[in-house]
């Protein structure tokens, strides 16, 4: 079981000599931002070096008080000739709340700041601001336990952490030095860095200035599956392909989606709603992890987005767990209530109006959405074509081609496969071991229409344990899901609405005798693993590698990309899941950390099928 591992940055305002607290109690921003800017541009050179390129990736080693982030932003927000994309990575072993956004800056930063910030929650975080023009990826984690994580390419480094830099801190940041990068900070943080892959500048200011001495190559798997694309065609108008569409499209690609199906969101994103929300596990271990930073994620896109209902909150009932075992784990995983809280029988009773003896999970940022309404939101203003169904993949010289019955409909440089249940049959010919494994699960959902649900007992909010009860806006009363593998009847079962309709009862406390005739059939993909799959294809022609136990080290297919087996989480996935699929494609900074990738990771099957090989020759 992990620690709590996060310590907030602490200010004594009442202190008037603290010398980062001005006479009026607040951060003296305007001197503290001077300076981080002077360090910028004496120091990295910018805005010179920014106005050459499309994207500038600047990484702060250490928040402090968010005077750097702020300075960038400014120096940033204030050149013409800034680059279109500007990415902040910042190191965060002490990271701020939103209070202290607020506390600390003037109204025009904080308050700003602190409306996007996350929850003080381990594990990596990304914000959009500025209309997508710059973003923010907040690492909070301990810096010995970050430092390896990073997948990115940075342009510019500062380094201010109030503590002593680890050691092993300079050969993660070489890693991670693109060509002509530059690193600044105060001398006594920099002791080290020379005997770990940097040298100083020549001139005044390179007693302080250090640039790379050597510029490793990222392993091959993580390595960008299209560097340079400027267009893409993704398979899929689903929750999947819509969020890879968008997060594309952000970074400047021409993006042409495709469906067979009629309308947006034909298979299961077409459900009448559907949950959100992360999971608390005692290891912590890559579901929770992934579940919690798609959940933030998730969090965040919606501010944005104009859907016609959304549920706040989420109630998952645990009702053979005493209330303080629950408390106990999140307290020991050191999850703040913004994120998670565990509420005793009376307090689940008082949220959601139902008599549930127990204990129970409540997500304040989990929730209810329309699946289908999220699609068209990350689907406005792109191209998409319906009714174009794809039989045949083919490579180009430059990327791939899309045809139906021989006859050619598309051409570009990147190819994202994000068919949801339909993604074995165009994946078989690519890599037929890894689409053997993918199992597509018949799930029916029922629901009362509103003359029924109003004779049934009603949640004020969305409640899950093994089935769910979602009141929709409408007056229905949305009731799920049932789950059998390989299953293809597309028609609703009598003894699937009885199946829902036993878990509405356990939930709710119905009367027998009101049974759901409506409901709906759609079809999830599942890994065996049950995380979702996205990355680079496997290239089977390339010979295994050395280091062939390890995802990362398995070359890709050039321009080709999956995003897929969201299984049960679609809502709660897809957006981080489109991020971290255009980071792959385009060698961005990843939005999750390097063993949430491997978690993910299209090669982690073959990985694991090595080790078993080896571990069996091995054997006496």
């Amino acid at each position: 079981m992990r620690k709590p591992r996060l310590t907030p940055v602490e200010i004594d305002w009442s202190d008037p000599q603290h010398p980062q607290v001005g006479p009026s109690g607040r951060l003296d921003l305007a001197r503290l931002c001077a300076t981080a800017q002077q360090r910028m541009s004496q120091g990295l050179d910018l805005p010179r070096r920014w106005s050459q390129q499309p994207q500038h990736t600047l990484m702060l080693v250490g928040l402090g008080l968010g005077h750097a982030l702020v300075a960038a932003w400014q120096l940033w927000r204030a050149d013409l000739r800034r680059p279109q994309r500007l990415q902040v990575l910042i190191m965060a072993p002490r990271p701020l709340t939103a209070e202290d956004w607020r506390r600390a800056h003037p109204p025009a930063w904080g308050d700003l700041l602190a409306q996007s910030w996350p929850p003080v929650t381990p594990g990596w975080h990304r914000l959009a601001l500025d209309g997508g023009g710059l973003t923010v990826t907040v690492a909070m984690a301990p810096l010995t336990e970050q430092m390896s994580e990073w997948q990115a390419g940075v342009d510019s480094f500062v380094v201010d952490d109030h503590d002593e830099c680890p050691e092993g801190l300079w050969p993660a940041l070489a890693r991670m030095a693109n060509p002509g990068a530059r690193l600044v900070g105060e001398p006594n943080r920099l002791t080290g860095c020379e005997r770990h892959g940097f040298e100083p500048l020549t001139g005044d200011i390179g007693a302080r200035v250090f640039t790379p001495r050597h510029q490793p190559r990222p392993p091959i798997g993580r390595r960008a599956v299209a560097p340079g694309a400027r267009s893409a065609i993704v398979l899929g108008a689903g929750l999947a392909g819509a969020a890879c569409a968008r997060a594309l499209h952000q970074q400047g690609l021409r993006v042409l989606v495709m469906d067979a199906a009629p309308h947006l969101a034909a298979g299961a994103s077409g459900n009448p709603g559907g949950l959100f929300h992360g999971t608390v596990h005692a290891d912590d271990g890559p579901h929770a992890r992934w579940n919690r930073c798609a959940a933030l994620h998730l969090r965040h896109t919606l501010a944005s987005a104009v859907l016609s209902w959304r549920l706040d909150g989420l109630m998952r009932w645990a009702p053979d767990e005493p209330w303080q075992r629950l408390q106990s784990l999140i307290d020991t995983l050191g999850l703040p209530t913004d994120y998670v809280q565990a509420l005793d029988a009376h307090a689940v009773h008082a949220a959601t109006g139902l008599p549930l003896p127990g204990a129970a999970w409540f997500y304040p940022g989990g929730g209810a959405l329309p699946p289908a309404e999220l699609v068209a939101h990350h689907l406005r203003d792109l191209d998409v074509r319906l009714n174009s169904p794809v039989d045949t993949l083919a490579t180009t010289e430059t990327g791939w081609a899309v045809a139906h019955h021989g006859a050619e409909k598309a051409r570009a440089d990147l190819l994202v496969l994000a068919t949801g249940a339909a993604l074995p049959q165009l994946l078989a010919r690519w890599d037929p071991a890894l689409a053997r494994l993918l199992t597509p699960q018949r799930g029916q959902l029922s629901w009362l229409d509103p003359q029924q649900a109003a004779l049934a007992v009603r949640p004020r909010q969305p409640v899950a344990a093994g089935g769910y009860a979602l009141p929709l806006p409408d007056g229905r009363l949305l009731l799920g899901a049932t789950s059998h593998d390989h299953d293809p009847e597309p028609g609703c079962r009598p003894e699937d609405h009885e199946a829902n309709a036993a878990h509405w009862r356990r939930l709710c406390g119905a009367p027998p005798g009101l049974n759901p005739t409506q409901g709906r059939v759609a079809w999830r993909l599942l890994a065996p693993d049950r995380l979702p799959i996205v990355g680079g294809v496997v290239d089977p022609d390339q010979a295994p590698p050395i280091r062939a136990s390890q995802p990362s080290a398995w070359a890709r297919r050039p321009g080709l990309l999956v995003c897929g087996a969201l299984a049960s989480r679609g809502i709660t996935s897809s957006s981080l899941a489109g991020e971290l699929a255009a980071a792959l494609a385009l060698g961005l900074p990843a939005p999750v950390e390097r063993s949430l990738i491997d978690a993910v990771d299209p090669a982690r099957y073959v990985a694991r099928a090595w080790r078993h090989r080896q571990a069996e020759v091995s054997k006496p």
